[in-house]
C-alpha cells in the first residue's frame, strides 16, 4: 500500500490539469462496537471503515472530494466548482503527550452489553416505576493523515466511547449523553440516580410562582447557555459577529462578569479530542476568548496588533472524512474557581432557584440581547432544595445573565455537543423565572 505522501503526489498530478495546483489529502481508518438495549432487544455490531478526503485549489476554483475505502488517484475527478481557497502551510509541533487510555482496545461483546444492562438494573433499583426504553454504546477508535503540497505532514489518533441513555416514567421521558474515552469510566448508578432525579422533577414539579431572585446554574443549564455564544466566538470579526458583541458589551466595555473566562484547550489534559493537532494539521492549544470578562480573540485567530494577523491555535474540525473542515471548538468551557465547591454557593443562598436540567432547546437571540429557557430544578430556601420546579422559563437579557456571574464554582463538567462544551455552576443574578 502507497505512503500517503506517494498518494498525495499521484493526486497533485492528476489533478494539475484541471488548474488545482495545492492539494490536500486526507485520510482516516477506524472500527467501533455499537451495541444497544431497547424494544428491539440485545443489538452487538462491530463496524470497520476507511475513508479519504481531498481538498485542492488554485487561482479560480476550488475542490472537496470524499470517499469510503481505498483512495484511487488516477481515477476520475470531478470539476472544480468552488471558490478559491488557501491550504495552511506547515507549522512547528510542539512536544505532544497521549493522554492515559488512547491505546486502550475496544470493548468486547459482553462487556459492552453488561454496561447498558447495568443501566437498566440501577434504575430500576433507583426508581422501580421508571423504564430505560433505550441505552446505546458506541465505542470507537482511529487513526488519521493529512498530507499536503505545501509540506504539511501530521497523523492524529482518537479513542473516544459515547452511552445515550433514554428513560421514561409515565408519560414524561428524559436523555442523557455522556462522553469517555474508556467504557470502563461510565458508572451506571451515577447516571441511573441523574436520570431518576431528573424524572421525579419532571412529575412532581411544577412552573412556580414568577420570580427575581439567585439562581444556581448546574453545569447542564451553564452549558446550554455557552452553547448559545457559540457564533458570537466563531464570527465575531465579520460585520454580524460585531452586532452581536455591540449588542451585548455594556458602556463598560465588557462582555460580562470579571468572574467569567472562557477559554477553548485542543490539548486539555484528559480531554476526550486532545490531539496535538487539529483537521488540518495545525498545532492545538490554548485559546482564550473571554479574559475575567472582557472578549478577546474569536475562535481561530488572534488580533492583527498581536501576532500580524497570523493564525492562532489550531481549531478546525472534521467529524468524519466526508465533512468539510471548519472551524469548530474541541473543548470549550467556561473556566472553574477550584476553591469553590458548589454545595457552599447552595448553602450560601438564603432565596433562589437551583437548576438541574434544560428541559427545551430554548430561544436565544444576542442580537436582540434576549433568552428564554425552559428548565427544572428546586426553588431553595435557607440554603436548601424545598419544592420542586418544572417546565419553568428562566428569561432575561444575554447581557445581564453574562454580566450577573456572581461565582463559579469547581464542578466543571462537559457535554458532547459540537465538540466538548463545559462548564462549573454558575451563580447569577438579574434574570427572571416564571411559568410558561
Amino acid at each position: 500500500m502507497k505512503s500517503p505522501e506517494a498518494s498525495l503526489a499521484d493526486v497533485a498530478e492528476a489533478l494539475l490539469p484541471s488548474g488545482l495546483d495545492t492539494v490536500e489529502l486526507f485520510l482516516k481508518e477506524g472500527r467501533s462496537r455499537k451495541a444497544s438495549l431497547g424494544s428491539e432487544g440485545q443489538l452487538v455490531s462491530l463496524h470497520h471503515e476507511r475513508g479519504w478526503a481531498v481538498r485542492a485549489s488554485g487561482d479560480h476554483a476550488s475542490l472537496f472530494c470524499c470517499g469510503s475505502g481505498r483512495l484511487a488517484p488516477r481515477g476520475r475527478w470531478p470539476a472544480p466548482d468552488g471558490f478559491p481557497i488557501k491550504l495552511p502551510s506547515p507549522r512547528p509541533v510542539s512536544a505532544w503527550r497521549e493522554p492515559a487510555g488512547l491505546g486502550a482496545p475496544l470493548s468486547v461483546e459482553h462487556e459492552a452489553l453488561e454496561i447498558l444492562q447495568a443501566c437498566a438494573r440501577e434504575l430500576d433499583r433507583e426508581l422501580p416505576a421508571s423504564r430505560l426504553l433505550r441505552a446505546a454504546l458506541e465505542d470507537g477508535e482511529s487513526s488519521s493523515s493529512i498530507v499536503s503540497t505545501r509540506g504539511v505532514e501530521a497523523s492524529l489518533r482518537q479513542r473516544t466511547a459515547t452511552l445515550h441513555l433514554e428513560a421514561a416514567l409515565g408519560s414524561d421521558a428524559v436523555t442523557e449523553l455522556v462522553g469517555a474515552r474508556d467504557v470502563k469510566a461510565f458508572d451506571p448508578r451515577a447516571l441511573a440516580r441523574r436520570l431518576a432525579d431528573r424524572l421525579l422533577i419532571r412529575r412532581d414539579g411544577s412552573t412556580g410562582e414568577r420570580d427575581r431572585g439567585v439562581f444556581l446554574l448546574a453545569p447542564p443549564v451553564a452549558t446550554r447557555i455557552l452553547a448559545s455564544l457559540l457564533p458570537l466566538f466563531l464570527d465575531h470579526g465579520s460585520e454580524r459577529g460585531r452586532t452581536r458583541s455591540r449588542a451585548l458589551v455594556g458602556s463598560s466595555g465588557r462582555l460580562g462578569s470579571s468572574l467569567l473566562t472562557i477559554v477553548d484547550d485542543g490539548r486539555l489534559p484528559d480531554g476526550l479530542f486532545s490531539a496535538p493537532v487539529d483537521g488540518e494539521g495545525m498545532p492545538t492549544g490554548r485559546t482564550v476568548l473571554v479574559e475575567r470578562g472582557e472578549l478577546r480573540s474569536p475562535l481561530g485567530w488572534v488580533p492583527a496588533d498581536r501576532r500580524g494577523g497570523d493564525r492562532g491555535f489550531g481549531c478546525v474540525r472534521r467529524p468524519s472524512y466526508r465533512d468539510v473542515p471548519g472551524i469548530a471548538p474541541s473543548h470549550l468551557f467556561i473556566e472553574p474557581d477550584r476553591r469553590s465547591p458548589a454545595g457552599a454557593l447552595l448553602a450560601g443562598m438564603s432565596r433562589g432557584h437551583y437548576l438541574l436540567e434544560a428541559q427545551g432547546p430554548g430561544h436565544f437571540d444576542l442580537e436582540g440581547d434576549y433568552f428564554q429557557l425552559t428548565v427544572g430544578g428546586f426553588a431553595v430556601r435557607a440554603g436548601r432544595p424545598t419544592s420542586a420546579v418544572a417546565g419553568a422559563r428562566l428569561a432575561g437579557k444575554v447581557s445581564r445573565l453574562l454580566m450577573g456571574v456572581q461565582a463559579v464554582a469547581r464542578d466543571l463538567a462537559f457535554v458532547p455537543i459540537a465538540g466538548l462544551l463545559g462548564s462549573p455552576s454558575l451563580l447569577v443574578e438579574g434574570l427572571e423565572i416564571n411559568g410558561v
